[in-house]
């Protein structure tokens, strides 16, 4: 059986790989990258090494190839044979594969007349509607309604954390990469269009709504890791288990997490028991010091990561919406709002001006005083990061105070 992956990147080579490779399938990368397609193809294979503090799991990813995803023919070749496809791109680079992936899924459902099931290993809410919006536009309209029949577009929550390879792992091969130990993918299996082959690590309950899944990733787990990198700017740590081994940043790194537990326990009627094992479990990964992530790779691009959909505000209105206080979340959009501050390409004087115009129409009236709240926050970080003085200020501003 065979798999093809578009993006050779780190969630390509760093997980998806290792899944099809555990499955026994041959697994062809189709990528831009002439250096890594080279590299994979000396010997079919490449490293993988999955790290958790002095435990360290070597192996080699074998029965491997990759080629140009620019290559229509070998492309299109490829998915055709395929039992199952995925892609690791990156959400900005979709739109630059669609051309060629949905004319190598049509031909590929013209002249086989199999279903196709794309795995869609990609950070991004919906994307399995985005995905389907950029096929479209290269799908004649006489074979739209066939293209949907036959085509899967699974969404999928990308849980492992990969960082940049050191330049230590490239040593032992260009595509070499390190990763975590954790290797779990739930997906959305209804969105499956017949067989797929059976991949240890693949998980999907067809009792959970599958938004649970994309919500707990973003408002726990990405709001939890990149709040851990924002409040780390107060005591100048490089990586991120240092971060979270501060016992003050995990106090409130740790509320804001079960803070948004509570609320993804209410909205999705989960048990509040297995979120907060989960932010337990998460707190334990942040603090894997083999991993080497920096705080500056977790924490870049805070302008998407504070807009209003993204992990900050969006765990912080669900909490609004579902009667929990967001005290602690509040304190993380403060903390990332000020390195937001710092940006380039912040074009606003500051932070208050910022929240004035973005931000305050979307507080409804009853909702102002967390406005106020997030301004004082703002106010005390310009400061410093002072346990105490925080400790006093969510006693002022408890649920108990603002009810």
């Amino acid at each position: 059986m065979q798999g093809v992956i578009f993006g050779a990147g780190n969630v390509g080579r760093g997980f998806i790989g290792e899944l099809f490779s555990e499955a026994d399938l041959e697994i062809c990368f189709a990528d831009v990258n002439e250096e890594i397609i080279q590299s994979i193809n000396e010997k079919n294979q490449y490293p993988h090494i999955a790290v958790y503090n002095d435990d360290r799991q070597i192996k080699w990813i074998t029965n491997v190839c990759a080629i140009n995803s620019n290559d229509e023919l070998s492309v299109i070749q490829k998915v055709t044979d395929a039992d199952i496809i995925a892609t690791c791109v990156g959400a900005k680079a979709l739109p630059m594969i669609a051309p060629v992936l949905a004319k190598s899924v049509l031909s590929r459902i013209l002249t086989t007349g199999r279903p196709v099931n794309i795995f869609l290993c990609e950070n991004y809410h919906n994307v399995d509607q985005y995905m389907r919006s950029l096929l479209l536009k290269y799908i004649p309209e006489t074979q739209i309604d066939l293209f949907n029949e036959k085509t899967g577009l699974i969404s999928t929550s990308i849980g492992r954390m990969i960082p940049v390879s050191s330049p230590e792992i490239k040593d032992i091969h260009p595509a070499a990469i390190k990763v975590e130990q954790y290797k779990f993918l739930p997906y959305d299996g209804s969105a499956l269009k017949g067989k797929i082959p059976e991949i240890p690590g693949l998980i999907w309950d067809p009792n959970v709504i599958f938004d649970f899944y994309s919500d707990r990733k973003l408002y726990l787990h990405n709001m939890g890791h990149s709040m851990t990198a924002y409040l780390a700017q107060y005591f100048d740590y490089e990586y991120i288990w240092q971060a979270i081994m501060n016992p003050i940043i995990r106090y409130f790194v740790r509320a804001a997490m079960l803070e948004a537990a509570v609320a993804l326990s209410k909205k999705y009627q989960e048990p509040i028991e297995g979120l907060t094992d989960h932010v337990d479990n998460l707190l334990m990964r942040f603090g894997n010091k083999a991993l080497q992530d920096t705080c500056k790779r977790v924490g870049q691009d805070p302008l998407r990561k504070l807009s209003l959909e993204d992990r900050f505000f969006g765990a912080y209105f669900m909490c609004l919406e579902q009667g929990i206080c967001p005290n602690h979340i509040s304190l993380g959009v403060a903390a990332g709002l000020l390195v937001l501050e710092k940006c380039e390409d912040f074009k606003f004087d500051n932070i208050e001006s910022y929240l004035e115009e973005k931000i305050s129409l979307l507080y409804k009236e009853q909702n102002s005083l967390h406005l106020i709240i997030l301004l004082e926050q703002i106010d005390i970080l310009r400061s410093g990061m002072d346990f105490n003085i925080l400790i006093d200020f969510f006693d002022k501003y408890g649920p108990k105070n603002i009810a």
